[in-house]
């Protein structure tokens, strides 16, 4: 089957997760990234209703990234499921979160959660 890929990259958002009360005051700086496998419908047409939304996509990663949650995992899954239940079409979903300062001592990089769907 042939498949496009959309991606977002390095989307930032400043958010409130976290399970140390402190991570939920203050907040920290967390990273995106996002990728989405659809089918070929009928490229030559160059109609968006044959494609996904970048601008869709990303709304729906700052919606999930705005509720306050302990675990990232819990926003990369829920990104995900909104993401399959509003294009049925989809085969696969990518959704990679980076906290970019974790608060751990020793930690110079970031920490980062990927979650990974597939249809099949």
């Amino acid at each position: 089957m042939e498949c496009f890929i959309i991606s977002l990259k390095d989307c930032r958002f400043y958010a409130f997760h976290g399970v140390m009360a402190h991570e939920s005051e203050a907040g920290n700086e967390f990273s995106i990234n996002l990728s989405v496998e659809y089918p070929v419908i009928s490229p030559l047409d160059d109609e968006m209703n044959n494609s996904l939304s970048y601008a869709d996509l990303y709304e729906i990663a700052e919606r999930e990234m705005m509720m306050s949650r302990k675990l990232l995992e819990t926003v990369a899954y829920r990104i995900a499921d909104t993401i399959r239940n509003r294009w049925t079409l989809v085969r696969s979903i990518e959704v990679e979160i980076s906290k970019v300062n974790p608060p751990i001592p020793g930690i110079t990089g970031s920490s980062t959660v990927r979650y990974h769907w597939n249809a099949e």
